[in-house]
């Protein structure tokens, strides 16, 4: 991982933890495309819908769900850039907000 993208995923990460999800979630860089993948994992239905509903998502054309039940909903999103991993963890870290 490059400089910049070690500290992008340091503050990406961080953001989340202090988040309701910060056990739920997954940040890498794919090292082919140097894009980021972030997913969501054993959601409740709630956190399900409100993370769909987050718009930084709804602009993005490289997501994918699965509604099992068993483990949990989960979203994943791929060949995000930068700015719309960026965008996208603040997002979902404001409707979050722990405490």
């Amino acid at each position: 991982m490059k400089r910049g993208s070690s500290t992008l995923h340091e503050a990406m990460v961080a953001r989340l933890a202090r988040s309701a999800l910060r056990d739920k979630f997954n940040i890498g860089l794919n090292p082919e495309t140097l894009r980021w993948v972030i997913s969501f994992n054993n959601l409740s239905e709630t956190e399900f819908n409100t993370v769909l509903n987050v718009p930084a998502l709804q602009r993005s054309n490289s997501s994918q769900w699965d509604v099992g039940t068993e483990a949990g909903k989960a979203i994943r999103v791929a060949n995000l850039t930068d700015t719309q991993a960026r965008e996208l963890v603040s997002a979902v870290a404001m409707r979050f907000k722990d405490g």
